[in-house]
């Protein structure tokens, strides 16, 4: 698709172009026909999978890469959004991660690509909002805190708030042993 043009304060400005890739067709009317997932199904990423989901259409799931650190030790922190419906993300606010150091990881979260998975044994699109580089301050239950962001959607409505949820990590001091 050609990038769009413009003029701005009397001086032209090209955006850039980008490349659309179609996938085949899945056997469904759409392709955002969501059936029920079918065991054998190549193209879910089961590690994604959920037993259920807080929202039947539209939701942000959190998933560390580990749920126990070392003081200093990184977590990755990974912000998903799951869907069944067609979307646009108006507005996003990162998590806290008070209780960390945080080094963003994706240089443009807008580009990862959708994938498929399962929630309750539907089929839901999940894409990767944001992936943070964690690392603990101080021992303790600490909280990574939730992802805010507001969606846009025939289905969904206009300015429609979703809330993720939070992780826990629990974090202990490296052993006196060797420091």
């Amino acid at each position: 698709i050609p990038g769009p043009s413009a003029t701005v304060a009397g001086s032209p400005v090209q955006g850039h172009s980008i490349t659309l890739h179609v996938a085949p067709g899945s056997g469904g009317s759409s392709p955002n026909d969501f059936r029920q997932a079918q065991d054998g199904d190549d193209t879910i990423n089961r590690a994604l999978a959920l037993d259920k989901g807080p929202n039947e259409d539209l939701f942000i799931h959190v998933i560390p890469d580990k749920n126990a650190a070392i003081v200093g030790e990184q977590v990755t922190v990974s912000f998903y959004v799951y869907f069944r419906v067609d979307f646009t993300m108006t507005e996003h606010k990162e998590a806290a991660l008070s209780d960390f150091l945080r080094i963003a990881l994706l240089k443009d979260p807008g580009s990862t690509p959708q994938q498929t998975t399962t929630v309750g044994g539907k089929r839901f699109g999940v894409r990767l909002i944001d992936r943070v580089a964690a690392f603990p301050l101080h021992a303790g239950k600490l909280h990574t805190g939730t992802v805010r962001a507001r969606f846009n959607g025939r289905r969904i409505g206009e300015n429609e708030e979703r809330v993720s949820d939070d992780a826990v990590i629990d974090v202990t001091e490296p052993a006196e042993t060797g420091r």
